[in-house]
């Protein structure tokens, strides 16, 4: 809630305000315990086994599953309370409705969203840590954060991937679906897992891909996918950061809401400007913030504040790096590849969660 001037902090505190804010508070916390029961859900796959089975009481469903009946009553219990799932009182027995089946139970449906809470409870893994970076200033990397932060975030960002980024996104920008099908060579900066890289080598069967991403992990698991996919001759990962990938003559240079996160973002681009060839561009997918501080006051701007203060901006402080966070406007974005040389910057598209930038030279 925006106020309109400091005095108003200061009046007489407004008992009814009080009670709301409060009553707010303790909702939140109670979503807090819910999200990280959500991961639980999901790690065992009991959303899947009660979207399977249609409405069941805990013994069964425990029973089934070969789990403690005795923490199934509380989880559903729980998770009821948060609407997550429902409950039929006269029945006694618990089932979701196709649309919660869809959120939580269903990983190729558009609107999944297990992989969110799986990174989100990896993030808040880290509050001591990021407590620390509070009074001293230096960072914490990527690399560092709880192993699900990192398979988490792919499976949140798979389902947007798989259902805009070749399809939505790709064709809004003009002559890039063109480019990719007559075949270039693309490079995806901070690729993760993979999945978007292998996924426009799987459409655009004549460009060759690769992948680079700080996090040996990561890199590794993306390796071991793209040889189960039969995707080596065309695509491969490696180890580099965002301003030390080999230039290699590249049509397309892609960042999928990573381009946030680079810390020494002006060199990057420098070093994108260097890398491309001179008809060449850069293609980002960004989260969708606000140009203003009271245009992120809702759920969008909640994931995206939260995302920064926990990985995005620290990562970003990391050797004395600028830091720009989740929350960069297109004008902040626009300076820094035009000081680095780009002559053309513009936003192609948005949808409520992304939007969709390009910089050519």
């Amino acid at each position: 809630m925006a106020v309109s001037s400091g005095q108003e902090a200061n009046q007489k505190l407004d008992q009814r305000r009080l009670e709301a804010l409060a009553e707010t508070l303790t909702s939140d916390a109670g979503v807090a315990l819910g999200c990280a029961l959500v991961a639980v859900g999901d790690r065992l796959g009991i959303y899947k086994a009660l979207a399977a089975s249609g409405p069941s009481d805990p013994e069964t469903l425990a029973a089934n599953m070969k789990l403690s009946e005795r923490m199934m009553r509380e989880w559903l219990l729980n998770q009821a309370s948060c609407n997550y799932i429902s409950y039929d009182a006269e029945a006694k027995k618990y089932f979701m409705t196709p649309e919660q089946a869809a959120v939580l139970a269903d990983e190729n449906h558009a609107s999944f969203l297990g992989g969110a809470f799986q990174f989100a409870t990896a993030l808040i893994k880290a509050e001591e840590r990021i407590s620390q970076v509070f009074r001293t200033g230096r960072g914490m990397r990527w690399g560092e954060h709880h192993e699900d932060l990192f398979g988490g975030l792919s499976r949140f960002s798979r389902p947007i991937y798989t259902h805009k980024l070749c399809d939505v996104f790709i064709p809004a920008v003009e002559g890039l679906a063109e480019k990719l099908e007559a075949g270039a060579l693309v490079a995806d900066i901070g690729c993760g897992h993979g999945f978007s890289t292998m996924l426009m080598a799987e459409r655009f069967t004549s460009s060759r891909f690769i992948g680079f991403d700080n996090h040996p992990r990561s890199v590794a698991e993306a390796t071991r996918v793209a040889a189960e996919r039969g995707l080596q001759e065309r695509v491969r990962f490696e180890l580099a950061d965002a301003t030390s990938f080999p230039a290699r003559g590249y049509d397309v240079i892609a960042f999928f809401n990573c381009m946030h996160d680079v810390g020494h973002a002006s060199e990057c681009a420098a070093h994108c400007l260097k890398a491309l060839k001179p008809d060449g561009r850069v293609f980002m997918v960004e989260p969708n913030a606000g140009d203003h501080a009271e245009d992120n006051f809702n759920a969008a701007g909640r994931l995206f504040t939260g995302s920064s203060v926990l990985c995005c901006t620290p990562h970003g402080m990391v050797d004395g790096g600028a830091a720009l966070g989740t929350v960069v406007t297109d004008a902040r974005f626009e300076s820094i590849f035009r000081a680095a040389g780009f002559k053309h910057f513009h936003r192609v598209m948005a949808t409520r969660f992304n939007r969709v930038l390009e910089a050519r030279p």
